[in-house]
This record gives C-alpha cells, sequence and structure tokens, in this order.
C-alpha cells in the first residue's frame, strides 16, 4: 500500500515510502507468509503431505447444542 500512495498518488505524503534495497526481502517474507498461510488452511495442497478428513474435523468440535442447530445468542434471530 505505502509503495501505491507513494508512486501513484503522492510522493509527498507521509503515508507513502519508496522501494528501498530491504523492500526485496519484505515482498519475500510476505509472500511466504501467505503461502504459509494457504498450506496451513488446506487452500493450497501439497503432494505427499497427510491431510486431516472433513469429519475428523467435525467430530472434534461437535457439542449438544450444535447437534440441535442453536445459533448464538450473540448473532441474532434467524430467518
Amino acid at each position: 500500500v505505502g509503495l501505491f500512495v507513494h508512486y501513484q498518488i503522492d510522493p509527498l505524503s507521509p503515508f507513502g515510502e519508496e522501494w528501498t534495497d530491504s523492500s526485496q526481502l519484505q515482498l519475500l517474507g510476505f509472500v511466504i507468509l501467505i503461502t504459509g498461510q494457504a498450506i496451513y488452511g488446506e487452500i493450497i495442497r501439497i503432494p505427499g503431505l497427510r491431510y486431516r478428513s472433513v469429519s475428523e474435523d467435525l467430530t472434534k468440535f461437535a457439542s449438544p447444542s450444535a447437534s440441535l442447530h442453536f445459533a448464538s445468542p450473540a448473532v441474532g434471530p434467524v430467518g
């Protein structure tokens, strides 16, 4: 966002920044972070890794109220 503000909106804005020597390292770190989150969230699947099945995930969090389809009072009425 800072690069966009500096190069597209206003180069004198205090909210923007120039491309520096460490910007490439920051970009690489951001790409690694996003890729890691996508792998953890199983959006990207790596061949050779084991993944849990959906039924295993649901049984861990099963509760009596969930089985009766009760909604959270924080959500408000449905319908």
